[in-house]
């Protein structure tokens, strides 16, 4: 299988980060292109982690777990369940608008800065932003 991912999103969330987000960004497009799984003002796709491992065969689940969180964790994606089995855990994915911006290669760029608390020089407390490639503003 080939495994694509855009270097630029690689670069704001990992390699292993832009890869999974382009196969969710992937399936939701073709789901919002389909009128299917629409909840909750979103378009949705949905995997269990054993299919995640037979797609990605190259992570194991373990690692699967984690860059979904981390993606979660940074608002890149939410996560839903929207089966119709009350038992069935199958977890749904969709991309928040920080998720779309980053995948459509136009990023807000308030959405990306940092702000962090520093001393100054003088001792005095202040906040700065920092941009995603660690340069202060």
């Amino acid at each position: 299988m080939n495994i694509h991912f855009d270097s630029e999103v690689a670069k704001v969330v990992g390699v292993d980060g832009a890869i999974m987000l382009n196969n969710l960004n992937f399936w939701i497009i073709k789901n919002e292109a389909n009128g299917k799984h629409f909840y909750d003002g979103h378009y949705w796709t949905y995997n269990s982690m054993e299919a995640f491992t037979k797609i990605f065969d190259f992570w194991s689940k373990r690692q699967i777990e984690r860059i979904l969180k981390n993606l979660k964790d940074k608002e890149y994606i939410i996560t839903g369940n929207y089966n119709d089995k009350q038992y069935d855990r199958t977890c749904w994915y969709s991309l928040t608008e920080k998720g779309k911006a980053l995948m459509s290669g136009k990023p807000h760029e308030h959405s990306f800065h940092q702000t962090v608390k520093c001393i100054s020089p003088n001792g005095e407390m202040a906040e700065t932003l920092i941009s995603p490639n660690g340069e202060m503003d």
